[in-house]
């Protein structure tokens, strides 16, 4: 319940969320070591901002690819995307965080379309 309260808020429409998504990830989350793993990651989420002081070294191209919804501001994807040298933004309507899972064939013509 938990789990799906926190994924639906990263959809622009929670009731796109697939029930059999998050009763796959019931089960992942039983899998022997998985809770030490993720505990693990979490850990070091201070340490994912800093990534940013690196992306103005960053040669290869670059689209970023955010839902109109997306958990990050609009002010913090043109913050990114001013930081690494000559990224293209591209922003899916009506999609949240999850666009892979909520709008993927949007998506996927997006990536499809990169020069």
């Amino acid at each position: 319940m938990i789990l799906g309260k926190i994924m639906g808020g990263g959809y622009h429409d929670p009731r796109r969320l697939p029930a059999d998504l998050l009763a796959q990830f019931d089960e992942v989350a039983d899998r022997p070591g998985y809770k030490r793993a993720a505990r693990k990651v979490l850990a070091g989420w201070r340490s994912w901002s800093k990534a940013r002081d690196y992306y103005r070294q960053i040669s290869a191209p670059v689209t970023l690819i955010y839902g109109d919804n997306d958990w990050s501001r609009p002010n913090e994807r043109e913050r990114t995307r001013s930081l690494i040298p000559a990224a293209r933004m591209v922003t899916l309507k009506n999609t949240g965080h999850f666009s892979a899972v909520e709008n993927p064939s949007e998506l996927a013509r997006v990536i499809l379309t990169i020069e």
